[in-house]
């Protein structure tokens, strides 16, 4: 049976790539659709539609069917014209529009009767997108550029769409209730998620997996999705990358922050120095006119951020020995053996203390690098292609804890993730209702952290120092992803139909010796020193021959390697009902400043 059904995927993908038209796919890509009219409110068939991406020069020729209806799927975010012609009619040439990531821009227009080469502009004002049926919520690159945020991740911005919250301590976001891990990241439509662990790439410990400065924009997608979008039972964020056009542009940035910005910790008996730089920029243009684009982009961050160290659990003063009053001469002497103990256990926790007493620092740093270089490339007037290649080295020393003050020293060490990706996006437009979009990822997410301290782990109450009992962790993952993605659009009569298939994998090598060194417990310092003075003997009753509460030891296989593969397939129809086109779709864009000048302009007819 599986045999029959790999045989079916393969020969899916094998037909689709050359022969097929791609969904109206809104992953990474947005579209435009309207209708046209004479000024009976008649539909007008027939009618030649020119979209043009003013950026890029991309055209795309369609014509509209027999409701006067016109699609045009999978373009790329940007701004746009629209240009309307057919026979006996004025031409209109429909400017400043704008298409988004995971939305369709919806027009009205109507042809007046008029002369050859009479064409009367119209400026867009304002734009509802009609065929929406998923809730969601766009956040454009002036919030992401403009709006205050700690740490510059821009998937934070999600925080402004209706009905998502923070999920706990560590970042993740919980859409409606949800819990952070069942929410999908795309980039480009492709997928930017850990497997392993269920969040995005990278996880949140690291200050962004792509830069805020390489993001255009990003749609919320929080419920109601259409079939294309699928797998999440929470949320989604469908993010796209900034591409060059046929003008130079460059920016640049730098964030700063020290001490001199912060309040003392409550907990803290003094503020220690801190310092965080965020620098980097983009620059883009074209290498070929209306043909070949580029977009660079490098982020930096720079992070030092000390570990202030506090006897949160009171490990130095809790469980000291007292002498009851009129002490027998036995109870003094179980005093003065206790009181020892208790200030050898005290002695030795007090060193592991940075400089040998608690309200000090320990050095603690989290430095990243990002790169990102995307090329766009019209290859000719049916095929468009786009290549993005991100790469992320991050690291910290002693920055596993990220809290500015602990109560211990253990449980800690460096944190590093590594990460690649390549995404590719070709679009074949093979007749003006037929667009096939194909799509391929390779991914690599490797996260692994080193104890900064040797085996065992000691827990004393609410404080521990030693190797933490979670690490090693060589590969926690170590995650390879290939992603095969074809989609398929067919638009036929007032028929949007979407068909779509995909093929998932990812690989997992996980290497992590945990609490391979051992792991002690003692509740108190008392009992800890009677361990450091070997106070085993000669009365077991009173003290007994070993005086921690638990050991632990874990032995055999560090880790795993496995894979796992996720078939997918969607079809969805979009149904414009209703014969009287006004019925059917209601007037989308507001049209103002319409420019009643009829001017001929030469090579447009």
């Amino acid at each position: 049976m599986q045999r029959v059904f790999l045989f079916f995927l393969s020969a899916f993908l094998f037909i689709a790539l050359p022969m097929m038209a791609a969904a109206q796919s809104q992953l990474g890509t947005g579209s435009l659709s309207g209708t046209v009219l004479d000024s009976s409110g008649a539909a007008i068939a027939g009618a030649s539609v020119t979209v043009t991406n003013t950026d890029k020069g991309l055209v795309r020729t369609l014509t509209t069917n027999e409701a006067g209806q016109f699609t045009a799927p999978v373009l790329p975010v940007g701004n746009y014209s629209v240009r309307i012609k057919q026979t006996g009619f004025s031409e209109i040439d429909q400017k400043d529009l704008t298409v988004n990531v995971g939305s369709t821009t919806t027009l009205r227009f109507e042809l007046k009767p008029g002369a050859l080469n009479e064409v009367i502009s119209v400026t867009a004002d304002a734009v509802i997108d009609s065929t929406r049926t998923e809730e969601s919520t766009l956040i454009n690159r002036a919030q992401i550029n403009d709006l205050p945020i700690n740490g510059r991740r821009a998937d934070q911005f999600a925080l402004l769409a209706p009905g998502v919250t923070r999920d706990g301590r560590f970042g993740l976001l919980s859409y409606r209730g949800q819990s952070g891990v069942f929410n999908n990241f795309t980039v480009e439509g492709n997928d930017d998620n850990q497997a392993y662990f269920a969040e995005a790439r990278g996880r949140t410990r690291i200050a962004s997996n792509i830069s805020a400065n390489a993001i255009q924009e990003f749609q919320v997608a929080t419920s109601n999705f259409l079939p294309e979008f699928g797998r999440s039972a929470g949320g989604g964020i469908n993010s796209v990358i900034r591409s060059g056009g046929n003008t130079m542009h460059g920016d640049g940035f730098w964030y700063f922050r020290n001490q001199a910005l912060n309040a003392r910790d409550p907990l803290a008996s003094f503020r220690p120095t801190e310092r965080r730089d965020q620098f980097g920029g983009s620059f883009s243009g074209l290498a070929i006119k209306d043909k070949l684009f580029f977009f660079l982009n490098y982020d930096q961050q720079v992070r030092d951020f000390p570990l202030v160290t506090e006897d949160l659990s009171g490990v130095l003063t809790g469980g000291r020995p007292v002498l009851p009053a009129n002490p027998t001469a036995a109870q003094q002497a179980q005093f003065n053996d206790d009181i020892a103990a208790f200030n050898a256990g005290v002695a030795d926790l007090r060193a592991c203390f940075p400089n040998g007493q608690p309200g000090n620092a320990l050095p603690r740093t989290a430095d990243q690098n990002l790169g990102l270089a995307k090329v766009d490339w019209n290859i000719n007037t049916a095929h468009v292609a786009s290549f993005t290649y991100n790469h992320l080295n991050a690291r910290g020393q002693k920055a596993i804890q990220t809290p500015l003050v602990l109560g211990n020293v253990g449980r800690n060490g460096t944190d590093d993730v590594r990460i690649q990706s390549m995404n590719a996006r070709l679009t074949s437009t093979l007749t003006s209702r037929l667009v096939n979009e194909f799509r391929f990822q390779y991914g690599k997410n490797w996260e692994f952290q080193f104890g900064n301290e040797p085996p065992p782990q000691v827990f004393v109450g609410g404080f521990s120092y030693g190797r933490a009992s979670f690490l090693e962790r060589p590969a926690l993952p170590d995650e390879r992803r290939h992603q095969f993605v074809n989609n398929l659009s067919w638009t036929a009569g007032r028929h949007s139909l979407k068909f779509g298939g995909e093929i998932n994998r990812a690989k997992d090598i996980i290497d992590n010796p945990a609490n391979f060194g051992g792991s002690y417990t003692y509740s108190n310092a008392l009992t800890y020193g009677r361990d450091l003075l070997n106070r085993t003997a000669p009365n077991v009753a009173l003290r007994p021959a070993r005086n921690y509460t638990t050991y632990s030891q874990s032995f055999g296989l560090p880790g795993i390697t496995f894979s796992t593969i996720d078939y997918a397939f969607f079809a969805q129809d979009q149904w414009k009902l209703g014969k009287n086109p006004d019925d059917q779709l209601r007037p989308a864009l507001r049209l103002s400043e319409i420019a009643q000048s009829h001017r001929a302009e030469s090579g447009d007819s």
